[in-house]
């Protein structure tokens, strides 16, 4: 396992105790430039389930709940005020991922 999904894993499962939720999916959007947290970040989520948007938090952390995610593929658009958007996407098999998005200044 690789030091990044064991990092991942070590998050959902952090994640999961303190929302006492499972993770679909967790992510962090970071500035591309100095590798800072950016915080009150909005992703969205489009793909075989209905759509979500979560809101960074000052770690620049987003969770999202498992409910009942269909596997697929999900297309991620992170959108902040002075940054550039980013669209990225992730394949969804039934198990929790973690992602870091890194967006850059204007």
């Amino acid at each position: 396992m690789s030091e990044e999904s064991s990092i991942g894993m070590e998050t959902l499962q952090i994640m999961g105790k303190v929302y006492g939720v499972y993770s679909f999916l967790t992510g962090r959007v970071v500035d591309g430039k100095t590798g800072a947290p950016v915080e009150n970040a909005r992703v969205l989520i489009i793909g075989p389930s209905l759509p979500e948007i979560g809101k960074t938090n000052a770690g620049g952390w987003w969770h999202i709940a498992k409910n009942s995610r269909r596997n697929g593929k999900y297309l991620l658009l992170v959108a902040k005020r002075n940054y550039y958007p980013v669209m990225d996407s992730v394949d969804y098999a039934g198990e929790p991922l973690t992602k870091t998005i890194e967006i850059n200044t204007w």
